[in-house]
Order: structure tokens, then C-alpha cells, then sequence
């Protein structure tokens, strides 16, 4: 802008030179060619940068979200012999629903190499609801009929008992199989609801 401005002005001052003949003298002449030295340098000079915006400016990088709060909850799981339970301490993101995850971590199986799985593979959890009384029903598929004996199944349904009864307002858990009361699994009776059982832990 300033540079048209300059040529603009440049180009009438010439016109009125040449017009009025004020430039037959020296002194015409001179001021001639200060006009044209001035008119030369503002055709060279670059115009002057213009601030930019960088994207990264009307986006700011945000900070980075604090990592999620963990709980840490007790599973029970085979022992090496699978004769016993054992606990394995295991962490997981705090949520509502810590009863459901403690049971789907239960269901993944042991990280220690000693402990050993008790759920049958491809058991999976369907639903799961802990009442007022302190009842919690638990709803699984029908994978956790393919134990191999009583004692299986026994050490099978009190690793999800004994895991359930480390929250406080659990007091007892009763086995739904794909949505239907289990009488019993493997000779076990399951026909009523089950308190922990800490002395089958080693």
C-alpha cells in the first residue's frame, strides 16, 4: 500500500515538473532525480513481513490427562496343583462397575505362571447384580459346565465366591447359568447362595 502511494505521488510530482517546465533548470533536474532515486528505492524495498497465525497458535496443545485412578483387588485362583486357591493381587482402572471388571479379570485368568485357571476357556460373564441384602447373582455362559469333577467345580465356583466376598457389601453370591438358577454343578450343590470359603485357600 505504502508503495503505490509512493509511485502515485512520484508520478504527479514529475507531471507538475514537466507541465509547469520547472525542470529546464538544474534545480528542476535535481529534484527530478531525487524523485526517481526515491521512486527506485521504493520499488526495491520488499514489503515488510505480515504476522502470521500458526495453526498450532489457535490450537494449543493441551496437557496431558492425569492417568486413570486404579484399585487394587484380590483374585483367586488355582494353585499349582490345582488343589487349592491362592490370591493374586491385581490392579485395574477404578470405575461403578468394579464388581463386573473384578469378575471379567477373574474370568481372563492368573498372570503368575504358578497359578492356574479354574474357569473353563471362552467362559464369559452375562450379567451381574449385587442387591441391598448383600446377595450378589452372577450370570454366566455354560462353558462353567465343562469342569472335569466336583472338586473342579468346587474350586471353580469358590475362586468367583471367595473374589466377590472381598468387597464388603457382598455376603453372599448365587450362579446363574445362561439366565437359570444352577442347582448344581458337577454333584455341587449350588442350590442355595454361598458365603466365602477362606479355608480352601493355601
Amino acid at each position: 500500500m505504502a508503495k503505490k502511494l509512493i509511485v502515485a505521488l512520484t508520478a504527479i510530482v514529475l507531471g507538475i515538473c514537466l507541465l509547469s517546465g520547472g525542470c529546464s533548470n538544474n534545480q528542476g533536474a535535481d529534484r527530478v532525480q531525487q524523485l526517481r532515486d526515491l521512486l527506485q528505492q521504493a520499488l526495491k524495498r520488499e514489503p515488510s513481513p505480515q504476522p502470521t497465525t500458526r495453526i498450532e497458535d489457535l490450537f494449543p496443545e493441551e496437557a496431558p490427562a492425569s492417568s486413570q485412578e486404579e484399585v487394587d483387588i484380590v483374585l483367586y485362583f488355582g494353585d499349582q496343583d490345582s488343589q487349592g486357591l491362592v490370591a493374586e493381587n491385581r490392579s485395574v482402572p477404578k470405575a461403578v462397575g468394579i464388581a463386573r471388571a473384578t469378575v471379567q479379570e477373574l474370568l481372563r485368568g492368573p498372570l503368575q505362571a504358578d497359578n492356574t485357571r479354574l474357569f473353563p476357556e471362552g467362559t464369559q460373564l452375562l450379567d451381574i447384580n449385587i442387591r441391598p441384602d448383600g446377595l450378589c447373582i452372577v450370570n454366566v455362559s455354560n462353558h462353567v459346565r465343562n469342569v472335569a469333577n466336583k472338586k473342579q467345580a468346587e474350586l471353580m465356583v469358590y475362586s468367583l465366591v471367595n473374589t466377590l466376598g472381598e468387597y464388603p457389601t457382598v455376603k453372599e453370591v448365587s450362579l446363574m447359568i445362561e439366565g437359570e438358577y444352577a442347582d448344581s454343578i458337577n454333584y455341587l450343590d449350588l442350590s442355595r447362595p454361598l458365603t466365602p470359603n477362606y479355608d480352601l485357600v493355601k
